[in-house]
């Protein structure tokens, strides 16, 4: 993380649901019945540890949680996950709400495959449907857009008496666009700034059903801009969601940003225009050789409900412009040594002192 941002760690990220946040809707939890031939019908519960599909762009991260249904009284639970190390890279896999009280809970881990095991001998799972785990991991930058990952798990069992039958998630790179004509709008406040002022990168959004899941790349000049505050705007303030600052791409582009937002279930987005973001930056000392640079987003995924069938949405974003102020810094109508001495004293502020 970048200055005063959050940054993706296990310790921060792990908290990113809680309140309705996460990176993309969870598959539909299961429940089986059987009847007994010659009897009366008898029902025969089993418990499914399912993992959500998802999907995030080359070079981001990705976020996918694990749910057990059935699964209130649960103090045990063991499993495993296997994945491709060519796509999915720095995988961890961290408790989730439901087992965060679990006092043990340890992880094994091989080049394509991760285990935990969690216990408890103070409060078992109180809920029926529960998010036991989440996956963080990050995209390989040399994945291409479409890529796809199954996820397995297996090996699971839990507390005596629970029988739990694994079921299977996707993760896709990029996701398969099935819908355009989503704008995103870019606004700079203010779009005139001296080196160590602050601005605001703003990003509107139209209506959007069933948001689950925002990421975009913002490109600028190397050292124009520098990430300096919390993510606001209605995803995070609203609707409760987070905004997270991640490094550049390597081999991408080197003075891109990610801003990601996720929240545990897909929430109907506000109609029509609506903030989805407000990024807060301090403007660098480097411009490009220039008194104007732009700032534009190089790539974006915008994911719907998808395990409801929902879209990805292509978005297409205009650039904005930061221009540095006109020779008349102090306003009074003159250009004069005054104004150098507005120039000097902003330029001092971006100077790192010994």
């Amino acid at each position: 993380m970048i200055a005063e941002g959050k940054a993706f760690t296990e310790s921060s990220v792990k908290r990113l649901g809680g309140r309705g946040r996460s990176f993309a809707g969870p598959a539909a939890l299961c429940l089986l019945f059987f009847l007994t031939l010659g009897a009366s019908p008898a029902v025969e519960a089993y418990s499914v540890l399912d993992i959500q599909d998802g999907s995030a762009l080359p070079g981001g991260f990705g976020i996918l949680n694990i749910y057990l249904s059935q699964a209130k009284g649960l103090d045990t639970i063991d499993f495993t996950v296997t994945f491709d190390p060519q796509i999915m890279q720095n995988v961890v896999l961290v408790r989730g709400d439901a087992t965060e009280n679990f006092e043990n809970w340890t992880t094994e881990r091989n080049t394509d495959w991760i285990r935990a095991s969690g216990s408890t001998s103070r409060v078992p799972i109180i809920v029926e449907d529960a998010m036991v785990a989440r996956v963080l991991f990050t995209v390989a930058s040399t994945a291409q857009q479409g890529q796809s990952v199954n996820l397995i798990l297996d090996d699971a069992y839990g507390s005596q008496g629970y029988e739990i039958r694994s079921d299977t998630g996707t993760f896709t790179v990029g996701g398969p666009v099935e819908e355009t004509g989503r704008e995103l709008e870019l606004e700079v406040v203010p779009d005139r700034a001296m080196p160590g002022d602050q601005v605001e990168i703003r990003m509107w959004l139209n209506h959007t059903p069933k948001l689950s899941h925002f990421q975009v790349f913002l490109d600028y000049p190397d050292g124009a801009l520098f990430p300096n505050g919390e993510v606001g705007g209605t995803l995070v303030e609203s609707l409760g969601w987070e905004g997270y600052y991640t490094p550049p791409r390597p081999g991408v582009d080197p003075s891109t940003l990610i801003t990601v937002f996720g929240a545990t279930a897909p929430q109907p987005a506000p109609k029509g225009r609506f903030l989805a973001a407000r990024v807060p930056f301090e403007v660098g000392r480097t411009w490009g050789g220039s008194w104007r640079f732009d700032v534009r987003v190089s790539d974006a995924l915008v994911l719907g409900d998808v395990s409801q069938g929902d879209r990805f949405y292509n978005v297409v974003a205009n650039p904005v412009t930061i221009r540095r102020p006109p020779p008349d810094l102090n306003d009074d109508g003159q250009v004069n040594g005054l104004d150098l001495f507005e120039f000097t004293k902003a330029w001092q502020n971006t100077v790192e002192t010994p």
